[in-house]
């Protein structure tokens, strides 16, 4: 393990570190170091410039926001702590901006798609292996890091936490809406997405620490 600036890491964000989700990429350019630094000192400071020492690195979000483009030079030293650090700050944002823009107003198609009420849905970080919560007021909390599974994994928490807004618990009556809504199976879909979450859930918390 090497010091100062630069340890190991159980993830390291690089462009052979794959982020392709189908609501949000992650895509990376390698171009000219020179004309790279030029556009970085005359755009700094900014916080999608990362500028230091003989690294440096541009951010730069679609117009649907919808990826994340990431220029960076052939020298990019990507085992530099501060600049591990500013990669997944800097991704989970996006991700976060990103999933503000898609949860709620998917939350609020399939409640009415389903003939549900919701009060208010709010996007932020939830407990560790939560993804939705629901109160007793109807309104909703979603994991922005939902916007990183599949889409059909997303809408079933999304439709487990609607379902909460007729039943408050885990017993027969939520189960039974729960499978109308999903049209599957609605106990085994679960087990089905806790496999998911746990082959994936260390990965996702890395990005949105």
């Amino acid at each position: 393990m090497a010091s100062g600036t630069h340890r190991q890491t159980r993830f390291v964000i690089n462009p052979r570190f794959r982020l392709r989700f189908p609501l949000f990429a992650v895509n990376w350019h390698e171009v000219d170091e020179a004309m790279l630094r030029h556009e970085a000192q005359r755009l700094a400071p900014s916080p999608g410039i990362y500028l230091s020492g003989s690294t440096v690195m541009v951010a730069v979000p679609t117009a649907q926001n919808d990826a994340l483009d990431l220029y960076y030079g052939t020298d990019t030293h990507f085992d530099n702590v501060r600049l591990q650090r500013w990669l997944r700050t800097t991704i989970r944002d996006a991700i976060t901006h990103r999933a503000n823009e898609v949860l709620p107003a998917r939350t609020r198609e399939l409640a009415n798609k389903h003939g549900l009420s919701v009060r208010a849905v709010t996007i932020r970080k939830l407990p560790r292996r939560i993804l939705g919560q629901c109160d007793s007021l109807q309104r909703i909390s979603l994991s922005p890091m939902l916007v990183v599974f599949p889409t059909d994994f997303m809408d079933d928490t999304i439709l487990h936490e609607l379902a909460h807004t007729r039943h408050m618990h885990h017993r027969k009556a939520f189960w039974t809406l729960l499978t109308q809504l999903l049209g599957t199976d609605a106990r085994e879909q679960k087990r089905l997405m806790d496999i998911v979450l746990c082959k994936y859930l260390e990965y996702y918390q890395f990005l949105m620490r």
